[in-house]
């Protein structure tokens, strides 16, 4: 009786624990892929760290100049069209050495800038440049950049790319060609983030504006989370199930005892039945023969006083 009762607590303590697992889980995943974040903001602001590149070596005339704010690094760059294809780039050195930083940790891509030109639209390229020995060296170059293009002034103050979103521009696959297990994208070693005015650029002035750029990801990747989420369900059921299990065997081997027992008590009542049944029958024997010397006798006594 006492272990149907654990057990019937028991599972109300499992219903109990099952809601507040999937509550928990809810708020897991959620906090996972909002709050548990990872965050990197990327240090545009120090002179080491920053380089100007325009088409001069190239043999254009455009001309990139940089100037500094509080808060906004600003490149301007007035574009000729001596070259043919002309172009200013601003980029941000994330490492000092070609070591570069595994972007694998990061799925998101956060900028807030603005571009000015010419045009109404003025699209904004935006390169990962990755380092590999089989194919990098030291010269700029040889990294294999990672390109989106975009025009600021068409999304809001700020944006997001997943990295994913980056392919390898066509251009550096054509002139750098690489075995196949280097082709397509490859973010483990970036060592550059560059800004670059748009592909077919006009002449004029030009400028691109710096505000924030910020690399963000999650602690946990989602599908490891996942995957831990349903491994500690597993636990959980599997841990109800052993417990079930051995207290149905429990109860099962109480119910047998308790079987017995009365199977027992039922041979003892029934061996006590018998021998009072017996001893009825015997005491019931005795009376009546107790009963019939007593009709004997009383008849010969109505004998004799009848011949008396």
């Amino acid at each position: 009786m006492n272990q149907s009762v654990q057990h019937q607590s028991m599972n109300h303590f499992f219903r109990r624990f099952i809601l507040g697992l999937v509550v928990l889980s809810l708020l897991a995943l959620y906090a996972n892929e909002h709050w548990i974040k990872r965050r990197l903001l990327v240090d545009f602001m120090s002179e080491d760290k920053v380089s100007l590149i325009d088409d001069r070596p190239e043999g254009g005339n455009s001309v990139a100049k940089l100037i500094k704010s509080e808060r906004t690094l600003k490149m301007e760059c007035d574009i000729a069209a001596t070259y043919q294809w002309p172009f200013c780039e601003l980029a941000i050195k994330l490492k000092d050495d070609n070591s570069g930083i595994n972007l694998d940790q990061f799925d998101t891509l956060r900028l807030q800038i603005r571009s000015t030109g010419p045009e109404q639209h003025n699209p904004v390229r935006v390169f990962l440049r990755n380092f590999n020995p089989a194919y990098s060296n030291e010269t700029a170059g040889s990294l294999k950049p990672h390109e989106i293009v975009y025009d600021p002034n068409l999304v809001a103050e700020s944006v997001e790319f997943r990295l994913n979103q980056f392919m390898v521009a066509s251009w550096w696959t054509q002139s750098h060609p690489t075995s196949i297990e280097h082709l397509g994208p490859q973010l483990d070693q970036v060592v550059a983030i560059s800004f670059i005015t748009g592909g077919n650029v006009i002449p004029g002035k030009h400028s691109i504006s710096l505000e924030s750029v910020e690399l963000t990801g999650q602690w946990i990747p989602t599908e490891h989370f996942r995957l831990g989420i349903i491994f500690l369900w597993l636990t959980g059921i599997v841990a109800y199930l052993i417990w079930d299990s051995r207290q149905s065997r429990r109860e099962l081997r109480e119910s047998v005892r308790l079987k017995r027992e009365l199977e027992l008590s039922n041979q003892v009542l029934e061996t006590r039945v018998d021998e009072r049944t017996r001893a009825l029958a015997a005491s019931n024997a005795q009376l009546i023969d107790t009963l019939q010397n007593l009709e004997g006798t009383r008849s010969e006594l109505v004998k004799n006083e009848k011949n008396a």
